[in-house]
């Protein structure tokens, strides 16, 4: 791509317009490098946003299985099974309510919190 065309590219963006504020940035001597600085941030930015975009809204059927799962791997002590499940939770969109839920309940399972993670999943299944 020339140096016009990825101008063009970050500036035809408006949803990304913020990318252009002040951050430390490499000293270019050359106008077209910058570009392509520019255009990686642009990148991976459009990555993350297609990521959010492609995530399946959770359903109340998915996260009772999620939660009896999780229930299971704690039971049994099973470290690999309560990952594996958070792992499988990460794919999925939350509402915004469920998202600050989500968030408690994946910092109580990754410190192995298993009466904290119960107390997460009883409030959550309060909002079904």
């Amino acid at each position: 791509m020339k140096c016009d065309e990825l101008k063009a590219l970050v500036f035809s963006i408006s949803d990304l317009a913020y990318v252009d504020e002040p951050t430390p940035q490499p000293n270019f001597q050359n106008p077209h490098d910058h570009a392509v600085y520019k255009a990686t941030e642009v990148d991976a930015l459009l990555a993350e946003k297609e990521k959010e975009i492609e995530k399946e809204k959770i359903t109340v059927e998915k996260l009772k299985q999620f939660f009896s799962d999780l229930r299971e791997a704690f039971d049994c002590l099973d470290m690999d099974g309560m990952e594996k499940v958070m792992q499988q939770m990460e794919n999925y969109q939350y509402e915004e309510e469920q998202s600050g839920i989500y968030e408690q309940l994946k910092d109580a399972v990754a410190q192995i919190d298993a009466d904290k993670s119960e107390e997460i999943l009883q409030l959550w299944e309060t909002h079904f």
